[in-house]
Parts: C-alpha cells; sequence; structure tokens
C-alpha cells in the first residue's frame, strides 16, 4: 500500500508518499508567499490550495501505485472564512502579525489569564486565532457574509472530501477550545460574533473523514477510493512523527522555528506551566494530551547568518549554495567557544513569550574568528533550549533521549552541540520531515495497517545517527550554561524596563 502524509505550512506545503515499512516513494513541494508589511504577516487560502493540488498532483504521477489514504498536518492558528458558495473571503494572517494584540489584553482582562489557561490549555496571546477573529469581526464586514469558518486543517479537508472536520489539537489553536469537554467554547466563539454551527467538528486524530470528491479526484489524479484521515497540528504530528510516545522521549523539531515536544499523562495547568507558558494541547486521541517548548529562531537565525553575516565569504567560495551551511560548519571548534548568544532574535518563545524581544551576543574579541561565532550561535540556540527544558524536570517529566527532524538536522555539528549541553543522546531520524511522517502513521493506524501509531512508528521508522554527549565537554558547557542563565534572566529584566 501506498500512505501519504500532507504537512502544510507557512511557507510551502509538501506532500510525502510512504510505503508500510517507512521507506518513501516520492515527496513532492511547493513554495508561496507571505506578504504584508509593518507588522502585517498574510498568507493567501487560494494559493496554499493552489500548492496542495499540485503537490498532490505531482505524487499521483509520481507514485506508481494508487495512494490508499492520508492525514493533513497544517500551520494553527491561521483562519480562513468562507461564504455560502465556498468562496474565500479574507487573506490569513500568520503568527507575527499584530494585529489582535488589544484584543488578547482584553480577552484576559475580562476572563482572567489563569481561568483561560483552565479551559483551553493555552497561555493568552495574540499568537492565537481568537483575538485576530475578534479584530476581523470589529474591522471588517467578513464575518457578515461567512458561511463556515476554517483552521487550514479542516479547509483543506473540506475542500478535498466536502466535510467539515478538524482534530483537537487542530482546534485547540483557535484559543476558544475547551480542552476537557473537547469541543468548541460558544462563549468565547461569541466574542468574535462566531458560533458552533460555523465551525468544523472536532474529532480525534486518526478519525476517517472521508473520500476525494470526484471534482478533485480530476484536478490531481488520485483515486476516489483514497481515504482522507484527520491529522492534527503541524507540531503534534511531527511529535507523532518523531515518535513521541513516552516521557522518556523528547521529540526536537528544528524548523524555522524549534519546537520540542513531551507527552503529558494527563491535562496540565498548574503554576510552572503557566510561569514558563507552556501550553497543555490535545495530541492523539481523547485524553491524550502533549507539551512542547517553543524557540521562535532556529532555522530563520541560522539563515540571517549566513545571509548577511557572512555573505561577503560566499562570493569568495565556490560552493553551491544550499553547501553554505556545511562551509560554516567547516569553522567551528570541537571545544565551547566561550561566546554567549541569545538568540532572540526580534521575537522569543518560552519560558517569555515576545514579539518585541532582542537578541545578544556577548563575548566577542578581536581574535573570534566567523567559525567561533557561527558555534556560538549554535551553542545559544541549545543554552536556550535547555534553559526551557529545566521546566520539564520541575514538573516530574525528565526525558532521556533526543530525537531531532528538520532542517537544522542535517547539521552534525548542532546535533554534537546539543548533546554535549543536555548531556543526552541526540538522534537524527532517518526520515526528517517529521510532520508528514506523523501524519503517514495516523493514516496507516486508520486504515488498519497497524493496529496503533505505537506499531507503526516502530515498524516504519529508524534512527540515522545517534550523537552522545561528551563527558569533558559538558562539564564545560555546564559552567557556561550558568552564566547564560543569568545573563539571559538579567537583559531580560533590562528589556521589561
Amino acid at each position: 500500500m501506498a500512505i501519504g502524509g500532507l504537512d502544510i505550512g507557512t511557507s510551502s506545503t509538501k506532500f510525502a508518499v510512504f510505503r508500510n515499512d517507512g521507506s518513501v516513494i516520492c515527496e513532492s513541494k511547493r513554495k508561496y508567499k507571505e506578504y504584508g508589511t509593518g507588522g502585517i504577516r498574510e498568507i493567501h487560502p487560494q494559493e496554499v490550495w493552489s500548492a496542495v493540488v499540485e503537490v498532490l498532483e505531482e505524487a499521483a504521477v509520481l507514485c506508481p501505485e494508487q495512494i490508499d489514504g492520508f492525514a493533513i498536518a497544517a500551520l494553527g492558528e491561521s483562519f480562513v472564512a468562507v461564504d455560502a458558495h465556498d468562496r474565500v473571503l479574507n487573506a490569513s494572517m500568520v503568527t507575527g502579525d499584530n494585529r489582535g494584540i488589544g484584543e488578547g489584553k482584553r480577552i484576559v482582562r475580562q476572563y482572567g489569564r489563569k481561568e483561560l489557561i483552565e479551559l483551553t490549555g493555552v497561555c493568552p496571546s495574540e499568537m492565537y486565532a481568537l483575538p485576530k477573529m475578534i479584530w476581523t469581526k470589529e474591522h471588517t464586514d467578513i464575518f457578515e457574509q461567512t458561511r463556515f469558518l476554517f483552521m487550514y486543517e479542516d479547509y483543506v479537508a473540506y475542500m478535498l472530501t466536502g466535510e467539515r472536520k478538524i482534530s483537537y489539537s487542530g482546534a485547540s489553536r483557535s484559543m476558544a477550545f475547551d480542552i476537557r469537554k473537547q469541543e468548541w467554547c460558544e462563549e468565547l466563539l461569541g466574542l468574535a460574533g462566531l458560533n458552533k454551527e460555523m465551525m468544523s467538528e472536532p474529532v480525534p486524530s486518526g478519525e476517517i473523514i472521508g473520500n476525494i470528491r470526484a471534482e478533485i479526484c480530476a484536478l490531481t489524479g488520485l483515486s476516489e477510493k483514497t481515504v482522507i484521515v484527520a491529522g492534527g497540528h503541524d507540531q503534534m504530528c511531527a511529535a507523532l512523527g518523531n515518535g513521541v510516545l513516552e516521557s522518556a522521549i523528547c521529540g526536537d523539531g528544528m524548523g524555522t522555528c524549534e519546537v520540542m515536544a513531551v507527552p503529558l499523562d494527563g491535562i496540565h495547568t498548574d503554576e510552572c506551566m503557566i510561569k514558563n507558558e507552556l501550553p497543555c494541547v490535545p495530541y492523539l486521541h481523547k485524553d491524550s494530551y502533549l507539551t512542547y517548548l517553543v524557540m521562535t529562531n532556529c532555522g530563520s537565525l541560522m539563515n540571517w547568518y549566513r545571509d548577511f553575516v557572512m555573505n561577503e565569504k560566499y562570493a569568495l567560495s565556490d560552493r553551491m549554495a544550499d553547501d553554505r551551511f556545511s562551509l560554516l560548519d567547516e569553522g567551528v571548534p570541537d571545544d565551547p567557544t566561550g561566546l554567549l548568544v541569545i538568540p532572540n532574535f526580534g521575537s522569543s518563545g518560552n519560558p517569555h513569550v515576545d514579539y518585541a524581544a532582542r537578541g545578544t551576543i556577548w563575548g566577542l574579541t578581536i581574535h573570534t574568528s566567523p567559525g567561533e561565532l557561527f558555534g556560538g550561535f549554535k551553542e545559544g540556540m541549545a543554552y536556550h533550549m535547555k534553559l526551557c527544558f529545566e521546566a520539564l524536570g520541575q514538573m516530574g517529566i525528565h526525558p532521556e533521549l533526543i530525537r531531532v527532524s528538520g532542517g537544522g538536522a542535517a547539521s552534525d555539528v548542532t546535533l554534537r552541540i546539543r548533546a554535549d549541553v543536555f548531556g543526552l543522546p541526540v538522534c537524527r531520524m532517518e526520515h526528517t520531515e517529521a510532520g508528514a511522517k506523523g501524519c503517514m502513521l495516523l493514516a496507516a493506524s486508520a486504515l488498519g495497517i497497524y493496529k496503533n501509531e505505537k506499531e507503526a512508528f516502530h515498524k516504519t521508522s529508524r534512527i540515522e545517527k545517534t550523537f552522545y554527549p561528551d563527558k569533558g565537554r559538558h562539564e564545560q558547557y555546564m559552567t557556561l550554561y550558568e552564566k547564560y542563565r543569568q545573563l539571559y534572566e538579567t537583559l531580560y529584566q533590562f528589556h521589561l524596563k
């Protein structure tokens, strides 16, 4: 059988088709633009849908057999409004768009921060859909024409099948979903002039949604027998793709942002999670939950360094553009650089979510080499994730192994530094597109190929390489890490002034 995973992101859509043993048959990817200036950041639903059609069409040509089914992972927070004729009415605000800041603060004043966290599992923020929905209601007439309101997961599923269903994890990114009752919160939706009837039915990840409509089959070349399965928020699906199925395993997705995920043994909205702004979000099935740590600048920071700091060196190099990170890695020393880089260049995730954060480089001298500086950036990212990671220990969660996926996983230097800083084994998965892989596991289980996602993961997933911590370097890094912690806390307080 051929089982797929569709991963819809902020900047691109990817589709991968796998055999039953987890080997890849084919992959397809399409990028799209982000629009806006001056605090406005948008993507266009029509362009995303066109990208979905194109990757499915390409896969149908490349795959020598019928694609039996696939699940959908999607970016959270962004929404799509359609009218009675399924015409898109809005451009979708994405994470980082500053509309909704005032509305988010108003919600907190009305309901209370702790009460909202208890209800929704997420720390109130303009990042989520609800404040932006309220902004849309108060500044446009879009909702006066709206018949259905979707997140991207259920929008694409609806376009494919005609059925309106969304995973619990996808719904939770709205900040209007009750994680205990696992249903939409009518009162919160009402703040934006919406109601439950306009929203898709929340279902567990892995539930079959339906078959592809005939007209979509004509567009893509897929079979009407192809089954669409509820996937989830992209970070939830990536966690599954990394095999985050027990608390001893931490999944780490190194993409534009970095997200480290661990499963929870139930709903947690205690003081530790609130203090560190950790979400408690639905995971695979009913009464299954997950939390994750976010660093907003990962691949984006590496790209910034490559394009702006080292641009002149590339002009002198005959190395191909896609090999430039390898060129930079060659200059990174084996031992700690002694530099302290706070990687919050314009925004930060945990432990203090802040979309006006500033980065810092400490420890430079006239003798600092380009390779040391690049290594310092990688060390700073590791220190910062460890700072967030320690909150898990306060909750009694002590992962023993980190499984890494995403573009950042390609760097041996990055993973070696991570192992040395964390003092834990760090494994690079063979297939590093964890979101698509997680969707494949959900679809394969839903179609009865495997009895559950755990069996599916173990029968289809392989570790390419494991990096073990070096005791001597770990001790050196711990001394530097304590300095990093002090520097971060001092500058955070300075930033608040």
